[in-house]
């Protein structure tokens, strides 16, 4: 196996019935010892507060995980998943598909039980999406998708019975990777105790098996074939920002169902066995720039990190293909940086000279800081914005991102700090019951999202849970934003590059507050950003 350190982490995220949360660090080799990453270290112990949790086993004593198709116990029959609900709604030139017009869901299946009864704001909750408009005058559809998300309902406490479904996770945890994703791993373990605890997936319990490819794609697709080996029903949240080009076709030859993940790539919008539950990079930061417009910044500048292949399809995206401009932006300045160089002095300066206002920079938290810090120093204050997939919790540690005009962040799914519908409330108190502390960013409102995404797709799993049912419930999926937790949508079969999966061009915009807490853009603004007639400039 091609490895950089030469060293295997993966965390074993194994929550039973009795909402016990087992989470184990071992090295490659066999014997003891425990991962030298920080991030390994933080989840290799159990969750604070969990009910009946048991100790972790240390992990020189800790044995391979259990193979599904090992599990005893006698399968119950295949039920309707609880809280699965009808999907209504339509297509529209704003929300979910790139042409005009609106049409009735197909597909849709019957209501189980445990969902809520139509009644009052039912005809707000349903039929098409409003067209939304370039720019921010939008209020009419953020206020439908509020509707929606209110009256969706939070599946009932029921302790899950049946065998156990291997649910896989790949991503980069450690090194700079590791920063980005911090809070990911432990609301694995979260969700993985939560959702046993209401109902599994279909009644089956879950254990949930993370890996650590430290950014390298050789390991990462290795890991990829070892859980299609040990029988994955599917991938949850793979981070892939540093490994996509070798994961994806990887995954898509295995034929495993990817639900959710930091969708940095385009390519999930294309490939068939790619579930995203994120807007495209290039509308979040059309969104950006539509907020920076908003508020008098429209000379822009493209810094865009050497590190990723990603940030170079970013920053094409953002420029070449107008995406910044499609926000209102002027782009002026278009250069590559890198996340681990030590000052932006230089690039600030040029930016300073040139007039730039606003910069969309493709940076991690930490580079954030510095280029703040650096631009500062030689008297220089530009707003600085990025996709949430670069959200780290130090941006709130220092005065220099504080405040409406200092830094942006165009949100990918639902706000992490919000708790504003039934979902998102689930989500702030099951990281309160079973992980207090968890970092609560992009990577763990990712995570939750992706996890309700599996659980209501789940429906049509039998006693012995097939990759085929589980696609056949995520096709199901029409117009659906979760409860809140992903803007609206559509999971149509066989994508491609000519006809991608519809997607969402709109959404809120994240800034740190004056008094350092993460909060909405001034109003609350809902912007959105015009559609591109070829996918290949998204």
């Amino acid at each position: 196996m091609s490895q950089r350190s030469g060293r295997r982490i993966f965390v074993r995220l194994c929550a039973a019935a009795s909402a016990t949360v087992l989470v184990a660090v071992l090295p490659a080799c066999g014997g003891g010892g425990s991962s030298s990453s920080p991030v390994a270290q933080q989840q290799a112990a159990p969750a604070s507060g969990t009910e009946a949790a048991a100790p972790a086993p240390a992990p020189a004593q800790e044995t391979a995980p259990q193979n599904p198709a090992a599990a005893q116990g006698a399968p119950a029959a295949s039920k309707p998943a609880a809280g699965a609900k009808k999907a209504a709604g339509a297509d529209s030139a704003a929300g979910t598909n790139n042409t005009a017009g609106t049409k009735k869901a197909a597909g849709a299946t019957k209501a189980a039980a445990g969902t809520k009864a139509a009644g009052a704001g039912a005809a707000a909750a349903s039929g098409p999406l409003i067209a939304g408009t370039t720019g921010s005058d939008n209020a009419a559809l953020a206020q439908q998708l509020a509707a929606r998300a209110d009256a969706y309902q939070v599946p009932a406490k029921k302790t899950a019975s049946d065998s156990r479904v291997l649910i896989g996770n790949i991503g980069t945890y450690s090194g700079v990777g590791g920063i980005l994703n911090q809070g990911t791993q432990a609301t694995l373990r979260v969700w993985s105790a939560w959702v046993n605890e209401h109902g599994g997936l279909n009644g089956h319990q879950v254990q949930v098996e993370s890996y650590d490819d430290q950014g390298d794609p050789a390991t990462a697709v290795s890991f990829a074939k070892q859980l299609d080996s040990k029988g994955a029903l599917a991938f949850l949240w793979n981070y892939s920002l540093f490994t996509s080009q070798t994961l994806l076709p990887a995954i898509e030859n295995l034929k495993i169902p990817w639900v959710g993940g930091d969708d940095f790539d385009p390519k999930m919008y294309t490939t068939p066995y790619m579930f995203p539950n994120n807007t495209l990079v290039r509308y979040q930061d059309a969104v950006a720039a539509a907020y920076a417009t908003s508020i008098g910044k429209t000379v822009a500048a493209a810094w865009w990190c050497i590190e990723a292949y990603v940030c170079q399809r970013a920053q094409e995206s953002d420029d070449a293909h107008g995406g910044l401009a499609s926000g209102g932006s002027k782009v002026v300045m278009n250069v590559s940086v890198s996340l681990t160089q030590p000052s932006y002095l230089s690039q600030c300066s040029t930016a300073k000279s040139k007039g730039v206002q606003f910069i969309l920079a493709h940076l991690d938290g930490a580079s954030f800081i510095r280029a703040k810090r650096d631009c500062n120093q030689i008297g220089y204050n530009p707003m600085i914005c990025n996709v949430s997939g670069a959200i780290t919790p130090q941006l709130l540690t220092t005065d220099l991102t504080k405040g409406p005009d200092s830094v942006c962040f165009g949100t990918s799914s639902f706000p992490w700090w919000a708790s504003e519908t039934p979902m998102q409330k689930a989500f702030h108190d099951a990281i309160a019951q079973f992980a207090p502390g968890t970092p609560s960013t992009y990577g763990s409102s990712g995570v939750w999202a992706a996890g309700e995404i599996l659980r209501f797709s789940s429906k049509f799993l039998s006693a012995k849970p097939t990759r085929d049912e589980l696609l056949k419930g995520l096709y199901s999926v029409k117009d659906e934003t979760f409860g809140g937790l992903t803007y609206p949508m559509t999971y149509t079969p066989n994508p491609s590059e000519q006809n991608p999966r519809p997607y969402f061009n709109c959404g809120y915009v994240a800034v740190v507050s004056k008094d350092g807490h993460w909060d909405f853009s001034p109003g609350k603004k809902f912007f959105c950003a015009p559609r591109v007639s070829d996918f290949r400039k998204v």
